[in-house]
Parts: structure tokens; sequence; C-alpha cells
């Protein structure tokens, strides 16, 4: 099991911030799982993904954009034609 940890790109209160300003669930998603790691202390891909409802892979995905990019790192672009 992979320990998610974040680099520290946002405080506490600046991730709450973009926590309660999302708009749409993707957003929210996104900035939730940054918040259950940083704020709550959350560690496990295997307890956060029931919490989002996404896959362990995508929760790795994002947190490893937001390590690598930052706030650009985890904006959602949505997919289909």
């Amino acid at each position: 099991m992979h320990t998610l940890k974040l680099a520290n790109h946002l405080s506490d209160v600046e991730l709450k911030e973009k926590l309660s300003v999302s708009a749409g669930k993707p957003e929210f998603s996104r900035w939730q799982i940054l918040y259950l790691i940083q704020v709550a202390k959350i560690q496990s891909a295997d307890t956060i993904a029931p919490l989002v409802n996404l896959s362990k892979p995508s929760i790795y995905k994002i947190v490893e954009g937001y390590n690598k990019s930052g706030v650009q790192g985890i904006r959602y672009s949505p997919r289909g034609g």
C-alpha cells in the first residue's frame, strides 16, 4: 500500500478555501482528496477511494499532478466528444 503525501503548495486554510469555491463535482472531488490527505491526515488511497467515489489509480494520478504542478496540476478537463 502506498502512502499518499502532498508537496507543500498550499496551506490548510488555502486548501479549504479552494474546496469551498470549487465548481462542480469533479473539481470538488479533486480538492476533497487533497484536503483529506493534508488536513484529515488520511494517507491511504484505499480509504479515500470510496469517500470520493473514484478509483485508486485516479487518486494517485491527481496527487501526482498536484505534487508536480501545484494547483495547475489538478485541473479537470471533461472527456468526450
